[in-house]
Order: C-alpha cells, then structure tokens, then sequence
C-alpha cells in the first residue's frame, strides 16, 4: 500500500468533512495537479516549494 492509498485508507471510515462526492474528489485532484504516480511525500514537497503570488 502506497502512501496516498493508506491517507485515503485512514479517513474512509471517517464522517464526512465537506461536500461533494467521488467525482468531485477526481475534478479536485485533477485541478490541483496531482499526479497518481509521484510519492505523496514529493508532491507535498513540490506544492510547499512553489512561491505564492
């Protein structure tokens, strides 16, 4: 199991937080540009890298 699939094993059985539903996850991952094959770690890294405007 790979990083993203334990975050997302940790909070399956959790109330939920916010709205929307599975494919508003999928539209949210997509529009942040996360990509499914990098370790989570080094896109956490990458976004905490990029400067604000």
């Amino acid at each position: 199991m790979d990083e993203f699939e334990l975050l997302v094993d940790l909070h399956k059985g959790a109330n939920r937080q916010g709205p929307g539903g599975e494919a508003e996850t999928e539209k949210a991952i997509a529009l942040a540009g996360i990509d499914r094959d990098m370790p989570l770690k080094l896109q956490i890294l990458a976004v905490a890298l990029v400067p604000l405007r």
